[in-house]
C-alpha cells in the first residue's frame, strides 16, 4: 500500500545531519535508510512542501544548500505537494460540486502530488515554455536543483519575502484575536473565525463557482448553509481554523516561524498518512483531533518512524 510522508525543515535537517556523518547520528541513519528503502520499493513517497522550498532556500552557505537539495530530491523522487492556492480551490470546487449538483472534472486520485515544483508554491506565478514543461515531466529533480541554485537570487529573494509576508500577516491577524479571545466563549470565536475564513476566501469561491457554472443568484440563495459546510469540509480552511483558535487561546510568544508550521499542517495533515514535525505543533493538532478526522499519523520523534511506518502497513 502505497504511504505518504510529510516531514518538516528540522526533520530534513536531521537526515541531512545523519547523512554526512552516520556514525555519529546512528539511529538517525537508520530511519534514513529505512526512508530511503521504502522510497525505492514504491511503498512510500515523500514529498517536499512549499515550506521545506523556501526553508531550503534561504540556506546561506551554497555547499549546505545544494547537499540538503540532493537529499531531497533524492527521497523525494521529484514529487511536491500541490501548493496552498490550487489545493484550496480543488478541495472548495469539490464541496461546491456536492452541494449543487456541479460536475467536477475527472482527476488522479493522488491530484495533490505534483511534478511541477512551482505548483508547490503559492506565490510564485512562473511564465514557462512548453519545453521547460516537457523537461520537467522528464527529471522534476534536476529542474527543481536547477532552480534552486541557478536562478537569479533576487528572483527566489523576491519569492521568499512574499512568503514571509504571508507567515507575519497570520501572526498578526492571530495575535490580534488574541488580544479578545478571553472575553469569548469557543463557540463564539469559532463562529467569528469561521466568518472571517469565508471572507477571506472570497475570490477562491466565486472561481469555483465560474469554473463549476453554478448560477450566482442560486450560491447567494444558499450562501448561509453553503458558508458552514465550506469551512468543515474544506480541508485547509477546516485545519487553518482549529489550529488559530487553538494558538489564540494560549499564552505563549508568537514568531513568523511559528506560522511556518501552521502553514506547514494546513497543507499536510489532511492528504498524508505520516507527519513528523515539531512536538509544539504536534500536540496542537491531536489537541484539536486533527489526527482522528483526517487519520494522519502525527508524530514529533524522527527515530519513532521505522515502528510508525509499520503500524500504517498493517
Amino acid at each position: 500500500m502505497m504511504k505518504y510522508l510529510c516531514l518538516d525543515q528540522n526533520q530534513w535537517s536531521a537526515l541531512d545531519a545523519a547523512r554526512h556523518d552516520p556514525v555519529k547520528y546512528r539511529e538517525t541513519f537508520e530511519v534514513l535508510r529505512v526512508i530511503s528503502n521504502n522510497v525505492a520499493n514504491g511503498t512510500l513517497i515523500v514529498p517536499i512542501l512549499a515550506g521545506n522550498i523556501f526553508e531550503t532556500g534561504k540556506i546561506s552557505d551554497e555547499q549546505t544548500k545544494r547537499a540538503r537539495l540532493c537529499l531531497m530530491n533524492t527521497l523525494s523522487c521529484g514529487h511536491f505537494l500541490v501548493g496552498a492556492d490550487l489545493r484550496r480551490h480543488i478541495e472548495i470546487c469539490d464541496v461546491l460540486a456536492r452541494e449543487f449538483g456541479a460536475i467536477v472534472p475527472d482527476r488522479e486520485i493522488d491530484w495533490f502530488i505534483t511534478r511541477k515544483f512551482w505548483e508547490a508554491t503559492s506565490v510564485l506565478s512562473l511564465d514557462l515554455s512548453e519545453g521547460i514543461h516537457q523537461l520537467t515531466e522528464l527529471c522534476p529533480e534536476m529542474m527543481f536543483f536547477s532552480y534552486m541554485c541557478d536562478l537569479p537570487s533576487d528572483t527566489r529573494s523576491a519569492a521568499y519575502a512574499e512568503y514571509e509576508a504571508g507567515a507575519q500577516n497570520l501572526l498578526f491577524e492571530i495575535q490580534k484575536r488574541r488580544a479578545k479571545a478571553h472575553s469569548q466563549s469557543l463557540s463564539m470565536r469559532r463562529k467569528i473565525l469561521s466568518v472571517q475564513l469565508w471572507m477571506d476566501a472570497q475570490d477562491a469561491f466565486w472561481k469555483a463557482i465560474d469554473r463549476l457554472k453554478i448560477p450566482s443568484e442560486r450560491f447567494k440563495e444558499a450562501s448561509s448553509t453553503v458558508m458552514k459546510n465550506l469551512i468543515r469540509d474544506v480541508p485547509s480552511l477546516f485545519v487553518e481554523r482549529e489550529l488559530s483558535l487553538c494558538i489564540e487561546a494560549e499564552e505563549t510568544t508568537l514568531n513568523s516561524h511559528d506560522l511556518v508550521d501552521m502553514q506547514f499542517f494546513t497543507g499536510a495533515i489532511a492528504y498524508m498518512d505520516i507527519v513528523v514535525a515539531e512536538k509544539g505543533f504536534v500536540n496542537r493538532a491531536m489537541q484539536c483531533k486533527l489526527d482522528e478526522k483526517f487519520n494522519t499519523r502525527m508524530i514529533s520523534n524522527l527515530h519513532d518512524l521505522p515502528a510508525v511506518l509499520n503500524e500504517v502497513d498493517e
